[in-house]
């Protein structure tokens, strides 16, 4: 007996639960609804929709995308004046909705000298390395930049990377972000 009543009145919450949920759920649609009484359900309930893509844009931006960033590899893949090429990071393309266009999202990084003291089989041997990171975001179809971060980096033997936002960047025009900004703005434009 005493099994059975606790049974009911564990129903008899989960019960008042669900009804309490279903009325929360529905609360923000009754005013927007016709109602016959205040504990009936919506006669219609308002259907939100997401912004309808056009595929064939979508479509067209994978492949616009992966041209520019194949071309922009191709016309940007010398040496510096140390004999150092870019070392390619995971470059990105997508179709942003509310600008209407297509953007590559390209980052890469190419050292600039190395500093190297005492010999690879000593206890003194310290080297350390000078690069500088790039991270772009383009509009494919008006080949501007979009944004622009360009950090110079020290990489010690021992220690932590040290990164400093560079003094020079390659689209003078653009402000030059940091990597927290940069990430920030890049994300948002990555998601719309």
């Amino acid at each position: 007996m005493k099994n059975t009543l606790i049974v009911i009145a564990v129903i008899a919450v989960i019960g008042i639960g669900a009804y309490a949920l279903g009325q929360g759920s529905n609360s923000s649609t009754q005013s927007v609804s016709d109602t016959t009484s205040q504990n009936s359900l919506p006669q219609q309930q308002v259907v939100t929709q997401a912004p309808k893509v056009d595929l064939n844009l979508k479509s067209k931006c994978a492949t616009d995308g992966k041209n520019f960033i194949q071309n922009y590899e191709q016309s940007n893949n010398t040496a510096n004046a140390g004999g150092h090429r870019p070392v390619w990071g995971n470059p990105e393309y997508h179709y942003n909705t509310k600008l209407n266009t297509c953007l590559a999202f390209i980052t890469y990084s190419q050292e600039i000298s190395e500093y190297t003291t005492g010999s690879m089989t000593s206890t003194d041997f310290s080297m350390t390395i000078y690069s500088t990171l790039y991270a772009f975001i383009f509009d494919v179809y008006s080949n501007q930049v979009m944004l622009q971060g360009v950090m110079d980096r020290t990489t010690p033997w021992k220690g932590d990377n040290i990164d400093t936002l560079s003094k020079y960047s390659l689209y003078p025009n653009i402000p030059n972000l940091n990597v927290s900004d940069f990430n920030k703005q890049s994300a948002i434009l990555l998601a719309e």
